[in-house]
C-alpha cells in the first residue's frame, strides 16, 4: 500500500501497478519518441517510474547484472581447473551450507560431446528476403552466434554474460539522455574492480544460491530478506501480457508501409497464441519498429506545425 514504511531503510513505497500499463500503452506520447529504434513495449511504464524516482532523487541503484555476477558453476566444468583436494574441501563446505550438491554438468557436458548445440534464437522468418541479401543478415547472424574463443578456466558461463554485446545496449538506453528524465541510472553489479574479484574467487561455496552476497549481507538486511530462497517468475511478463484481451489488436497490426522494405507482414506468426517466450520476444520487434516509424512521423509532423506557426508570426 502506498505510504507503507519498511522497516529497515524507513523510507515510503510508492506502487507502480504493471497491469495499468498494457504491451505499447501510450506509445505516441512525445516524452517517448526516440532517435533510434527501441525494442521496449513498457517504455511508458519505465519513464514513469523514472519520473517517479527523480521527485526523491538524482540518483538509482539499479541490480541488473547480479546473475551473471553470482551466477554457479558446475563440477564438471571445475574440473582440471582446480587442484583434486582443494576441489573437495569446496564441494563439503558447498554441501554444508546448502544441504546438496553443486551442479554436476554432465547432462551438458555429454550433449556437447555428442554435437548438440545449445537452444539459440531462430532466424527471424518475417525479414525481407532482398534485405536479408543486400546486406548478408544470416551470415551475421551466424557469425554472432559464434561461441567465444576466450574462456573462463572457473567461471565461463559468467565470463560469457558478463561479455555479451546486450550490456552496451542496456547502458545506452538507461542513461539520461534517452530516458529524458532527471535520474542518472548506476549498476553496481558492472564495477569492474567487483566483476575482476568475482571472477577470481573460488567458485565453491560463494556462487551456490548466491552464497557470497548473503554472507556480505548479514547485519544489513533483514533475515527474512537475506535468507528468502530465490523464486522464479512461473510465467514470463511478455507472455502473460500478450494473452491478456487488451493485447489482442497485436495480431491485426496494420505495418508501416516504409517498414514493408525491412519486413514482410504476412510471415509474422501470430503473437497472443505463442507459448515460447524467446519467440514472443524476437517476433513482437517488427511492431516495436512500427510503434517508432510512426511515432517518427508524428514527430516530423508537429516540427510542421511548429514551423508553419513560427512563420505565420513573422509574416
Amino acid at each position: 500500500m502506498p505510504g507503507l514504511q519498511p522497516k529497515k531503510l524507513e523510507i515510503p513505497l510508492t506502487y507502480h501497478v504493471g497491469d495499468d500499463f498494457p504491451m505499447y500503452a501510450q506509445w505516441d506520447r512525445p516524452e517517448l519518441r526516440k532517435p533510434e529504434p527501441e525494442h521496449n513495449y513498457e517504455a511508458a511504464l519505465g519513464y514513469d517510474i523514472n519520473q517517479a524516482v527523480g521527485r526523491f532523487g538524482r540518483v538509482a541503484l539499479d541490480g541488473t547484472g547480479g546473475d551473471p555476477a553470482l551466477d554457479g558453476t558446475s563440477l564438471v566444468d571445475l574440473s582440471g581447473t582446480i587442484p583434486g583436494l582443494s576441489l573437495c574441501e569446496d564441494i563439503g563446505r558447498s554441501l554444508f551450507l546448502h544441504g546438496r550438491l553443486p551442479s554436476l554438468g554432465i547432462r551438458t557436458q555429454v550433449k556437447k560431446r555428442l554435437g548438440f548445440r545449445p537452444w539459440r534464437h531462430p532466424f527471424p522468418s518475417w525479414l525481407n528476403s532482398g534485405f536479408v541479401s543486400t546486406l548478408d543478415l544470416r551470415g551475421r547472424w551466424e557469425e554472432l552466434l559464434k561461441p567465444d574463443s576466450v574462456e573462463h578456466p572457473t567461471r565461463p558461463k559468467s565470463y560469457r554474460s558478463f561479455s555479451h554485446p546486450f550490456w552496451q545496449h542496456r547502458f545506452e538506453v538507461a542513461d539520461p539522455g534517452a530516458t529524458r528524465t532527471l535520474v542518472e541510472n548506476r549498476f553496481p553489479f558492472f564495477d569492474l574492480r567487483l566483476v575482476r574479484f568475482l571472477l577470481a574467487i573460488p567458485p565453491l561455496p560463494w556462487f551456490i544460491a548466491k552464497e557470497l552476497l548473503r554472507v556480505a549481507m548479514a547485519g544489513l538486511l533483514p533475515e527474512a530478506v537475506r535468507g528468502r530462497p530465490k523464486t522464479k517468475l512461473p510465467h514470463c511478463v511478455h507472455n502473460v501480457m500478450l494473452q491478456q484481451p487488451a493485447s489482442r489488436w497485436i495480431d491485426r497490426f496494420e505495418m508501416d508501409a516504409d517498414l514493408e522494405q525491412y519486413v514482410v507482414r504476412s510471415r509474422i506468426p501470430s503473437l497472443v497464441s505463442e507459448d515460447s517466450a524467446d519467440k514472443a520476444y524476437v517476433n513482437l520487434r517488427p511492431l516495436s519498429f512500427d510503434r517508432w516509424l510512426k511515432n517518427r512521423r508524428l514527430t516530423k509532423s508537429h516540427d510542421c506545425l511548429d514551423s508553419r506557426a513560427s512563420l505565420a508570426g513573422i509574416l
